[in-house]
Order: structure tokens, then C-alpha cells, then sequence
């Protein structure tokens, strides 16, 4: 039995590539562990497209931040019964954990005797995985731990397996790519790392370069509607801005087009694009290390911006 634990929309899409690359004769159990109704909404209108897992179980509502004292004794009481269950139903199974920073999931695996654990890819995030450091956390040998990812490591230490999107390209129907530019949102001026005003100028020089009169803005979930709409005042009807109903590579499974240019700054969806569309896309980041003042998110953003020149994203400033 495979378990996994997922709570966000490309944790989902990439347990659906590791359960791909298994084969179709495993019985999947799916874990909901969703932070926050957005993400839980995203997760389920995803789920809508595939039926790869036998049985999926809605957890969120534990992980939910509690409302008062008597809801959170009832989550944690209810979260200490699920610990039990789930470390019965562990044994010689595989746990394929979505998130190793999560430590709410770290915590439901914490003393489980699994066969194996499956670090999915977890995008940009997976650069930052201490694997010494999880398996201390999960009490377990890093010789139980195989990494699951699209980035070229070789640890020496951890097993890691190769994610071709195996799920993606067995299931994509190529069709005519969209003329128009996109611009892929991050919530970068709403977790202070970048101001709004230097947010617009970013998406103006996009709209400059891309030579096209106009442009397509994917929202991201974690958005404000207030920064969106200083945006749609300052743009428009040269920007049209698309809430989608599931992540980036979900939508491009049901009815999305594709575009043939992609604009953003550090999001995952970029480098996922690039790897998967190859030379069909043209995909262009903007370097936004040097407006941040955080030395380690910097450190991080770099490396991010030299994964994405090995796959010929072009990086802009």
C-alpha cells in the first residue's frame, strides 16, 4: 500500500507522477493535509480529473489554525487518534510525504515502520531539504528515504529518483499554443518581500519585452484581492488577469491553453514549464535577489535562478 500526504495542488500532480511511474496496480491511499481552505479548495477541483487513488481522506480540518481552546483540544485529540491510526496502517506500506518543512505532517509519520519514504518534489522548495535533518526528524534511516524530483542531485546518501512528469505526458493532448504572453503571479509584495510599486514595474517591463499589446496575469491563490486590483488600475485592458480553478499543471490538463512566452519571477510553475514544454516555450525570469533584504532567502534565490539557467530559462534584472 502506498500512503501519501499531500497539501497543496503540485504535491498532488507529483504524487500522481510517482504513482505513474509505479504503475497502475497499487492500492493509493490519499491524505488531505491541507493548511488553509484555498489550498483544500484547489486540491479537491484537482482530484476531479484523476481517479489514481482508492481511497481519499480529508484531514484538513486538523490542520486548520483553531478557532478557540475547546477546537483546539478537539484537533489535537482528533490529530492523536489519526497518529495512531495511521502508524497501524503504516507497516509495510510506503508514506509519501508532499511536504517536509510541514511539521504537522512530519509529526503524523514520526514513529511509523514504513518500508520506505518518498520525499516528493515539492518544487523550488525541494532545494532546501536537509535529508540528514527529516530523518532525524522522522526517526527513521536515511537508507529508508528516496527523494522523488525533476533536479539533477546526487546526494550519495538518499536514493533519489528521477520525476519525468510521466503523469503530465501520458495524459497532455497537445493543441495550439495562446499568442498572448502569461505572467505567473507570486505573493511576493503580500509577504513583504518586494513593494508594489517595484511589483508593477516588474510586470510593466515584462509587458515591454514580450512586444505584445497584451498579456495574460495567472492569479496565485495566496493574492490579495487589494494588490490585484491596484494592478488591474494600473494596467488596464493591456493585462487580463485568470483565476484558475486548479494549479498551472492541472489546468493545462483540462481546457487551459498554452502559451508560447511565460513571464514570472521565482515561481516553480516556470521551471516546471520549461521542463516539461522544452524548447516549445520560451520562458523569462526576472532576478529579484537583489530587492530582497533576507541573506538567506537570497542565498536561496540564487540557487533557484542557476536551476533555471541549466534548463534555458532566461533570467532578466
Amino acid at each position: 500500500m502506498n500512503i501519501y500526504l499531500v497539501n497543496t495542488p503540485f504535491q498532488l500532480y507529483n504524487s500522481l507522477n510517482f504513482s505513474e511511474e509505479l504503475g497502475k496496480n497499487n492500492l493509493n491511499v490519499l491524505l488531505l493535509l491541507c493548511r488553509n481552505e484555498k489550498n483544500l479548495h484547489q486540491v479537491r477541483n484537482s482530484l476531479a480529473l484523476t481517479k489514481r487513488f482508492r481511497f481519499v481522506i480529508n484531514l484538513s480540518f486538523l490542520m486548520f489554525k483553531p478557532t478557540n481552546i475547546g477546537d483546539e483540544i478537539t484537533k489535537k485529540i482528533g490529530f492523536f487518534f489519526c497518529k495512531l491510526i495511521f502508524f497501524m496502517c503504516s507497516i509495510t506500506s510506503n508514506i509519501i510525504i508532499g511536504d517536509a518543512h510541514y511539521s504537522k505532517m512530519i509529526r503524523l509519520v514520526q514513529g511509523s515502520i514504513p518500508k520506505e519514504i518518498i520525499l516528493l518534489d515539492d518544487g523550488f522548495l525541494t532545494l532546501t531539504y536537509d535529508t540528514a535533518k527529516i530523518a532525524y526528524a522522522l526517526k527513521v534511516s536515511l537508507k529508508k528515504i528516496t527523494l522523488f524530483t525533476v533536479f539533477k542531485y546526487n546526494l550519495g546518501h538518499v536514493k533519489v529518483l528521477n520525476n519525468s512528469n510521466l503523469f503530465f505526458k501520458t495524459h497532455y493532448s497537445p493543441e495550439s499554443l495562446e499568442r498572448n504572453p502569461y505572467f505567473v503571479g507570486q505573493p511576493v509584495v503580500e509577504l513583504g518581500l518586494i513593494s508594489c510599486q517595484a511589483y508593477i514595474d516588474i510586470l510593466d517591463k515584462c509587458l515591454h519585452i514580450s512586444e505584445s499589446s497584451k498579456l495574460t496575469y495567472i492569479c496565485h491563490r495566496g493574492e490579495s484581492e487589494s494588490k490585484l486590483k491596484t494592478l488591474k488600475d494600473s494596467f488596464g485592458e493591456c493585462v487580463t488577469f485568470v483565476n484558475l480553478q486548479y494549479s498551472i499543471e492541472f489546468a493545462l490538463l483540462d481546457s487551459f491553453k498554452n502559451s508560447i512566452v511565460w513571464f514570472g519571477l521565482y515561481s516553480t510553475a516556470l521551471f516546471w514549464v520549461k521542463s516539461v514544454f522544452e524548447e516549445n516555450v520560451t520562458v523569462i525570469a526576472v532576478d529579484v535577489t537583489n530587492d530582497v533584504r533576507d541573506e538567506k532567502l537570497k542565498a536561496t534565490l540564487k540557487e533557484i535562478y542557476r536551476e533555471m539557467v541549466k534548463i534555458d530559462i532566461s533570467i532578466i534584472k
